[in-house]
């Protein structure tokens, strides 16, 4: 089984496929895609695809960089995000998300990242 993560452009499909988890936030999503501000990775099984992730680098050069995980939609979390760390790791970066659903910070903690805060909201 072939598992890769292929850079592709943001395509008029792209909406419908990252609208749950892009969320409020699509269209800044896709301006930053097609500005080159963030990459839009296809997830590929064999050659089929079955997943999507975005992705950037924030920071400053004082501050430091780190690569965000903007979001990801489709199936197959433990094929794909582990080709995601170990290129962060590879670049000296490190790595956050932000997630809304218990389930994934327990995904996340399994390849190697902790809980670094919580955000309450009334």
């Amino acid at each position: 089984m072939k598992v890769e993560a292929v850079p592709v452009g943001w395509t008029d499909d792209m909406d419908d496929r990252l609208r749950i988890s892009a969320g409020d936030d699509l269209e800044i999503i896709r301006r930053e895609v097609r500005t080159g501000i963030a990459q839009l990775w296809q997830c590929e099984k064999d050659g089929q695809p079955e997943a999507w992730v975005v992705t950037r680098v924030d920071g400053t050069e004082q501050d430091g960089y780190e690569w965000v995980i903007v979001l990801g939609e489709g199936r197959g979390f433990f094929d794909y995000m582990p080709l995601f760390v170990s290129h962060a790791r590879a670049k000296g970066l490190p790595i956050r998300t932000h997630v809304k659903r218990r389930g994934l910070i327990r995904m996340w903690e399994r390849l190697g990242l902790s809980l670094d805060h919580y955000v309450l909201r009334g």
